[in-house]
């Protein structure tokens, strides 16, 4: 079977909110999925599909005909819960976990979709992820600085109500998904938040931000088999790479976000969409 794996859709930025009619709306989508996806049996698609619930709703009823299955995890702009301006929503959420439930509900009634969130389905596995704050970007940085950093000034922190925004809630609720999860031996792994074996650009690995989207991964690659893929999103830059666990197991990571309209995330390692148009047996 081959799978496109893609995240990172931001549809908001490319259909305007005031694209309320769904014939409208649908060719706009059409638009959007003519210049960023590939035919394929099924789509992975890695979170951030949009801030806003009815694009989000609609985007998976569209996308849901495209291919015979779509899995989707969410991503950190996908559980926000208020007013976000002229990319916002038109209603509000008391909390994430109120959004996440509305999500599922929904996507529960649209065919050919498996909205993942910490739950395994046809051998792909699923689930928003979270930083672990341990990256040091520099030696004096320290675990709850980071912290510290992300609650005061962090954009997850300040459009959550996740956990009560709990830093240390929110990695242990994430870490005993990634075990259980990979444990299973899923043949895809999906996550938003990135491991940290993708590899951080070197202009980011002097920024305290870079914690907030990477986690050290390799126990939870180690407990997959040789062959895996883990599909990534979050950072705006195309990865694809194989990467080997300290047991010699070989694992294809990908991460192939569409991103926002003035990026271009293929550039940095020369990719193109037809790299994540993969064959899995």
């Amino acid at each position: 079977m081959t799978y496109y794996f893609i995240s990172d859709l931001h549809v908001d930025f490319y259909v305007s909110p005031v694209f309320r009619t769904i014939a409208i709306l649908r060719k706009n989508f059409e638009v959007f999925f003519e210049r960023n996806f590939l035919p394929a049996d099924a789509c992975c698609i890695a979170g951030d599909i949009a801030n806003d619930y009815f694009n989000y709703v609609e985007f998976l009823k569209f996308i849901a005909e495209k291919y015979d299955t779509v899995y989707v995890c969410f991503g950190n702009h996908d559980i926000i819960t208020e007013h976000l301006g002229e990319f916002g929503s038109d209603r509000d959420f008391l909390t994430s976990e109120s959004k996440i439930k509305y999500f599922l509900a929904e996507a529960g009634k649209i065919p050919n979709i498996q909205l993942l969130e910490n739950r395994i389905a046809e051998g792909v596995a699923g689930c928003m992820g979270m930083c672990d704050f341990k990256y040091k970007h520099t030696p004096a940085a320290s675990e709850m600085a980071n912290k510290i950093l992300w609650a005061t000034r962090w954009f997850d922190a300040r459009h959550w109500k996740y956990k009560q925004n709990n830093a240390d809630k929110l990695w242990r609720h994430y870490d005993i998904a990634f075990r259980e999860l990979t444990a299973r031996r899923p043949k895809i792994m999906m996550s938003h938040f990135l491991p940290l074996e993708f590899g951080m650009p070197e202009r980011y690995q002097q920024d305290p931000c870079s914690n907030f989207f990477y986690f050290h991964g390799e126990e939870y690659l180690e407990n997959l088999d040789d062959g895996s893929i883990w599909q990534a999103g979050h950072t705006h830059i195309a990865i694809k790479r194989e990467y080997t666990d300290k047991l010699g197991k070989k694992h294809l990571l990908l991460c192939n976000p569409v991103g926002y309209p003035d990026e271009n995330p293929y550039a940095e390692h020369g990719l193109k969409r037809e790299d994540f148009l993969v064959e899995v047996g």
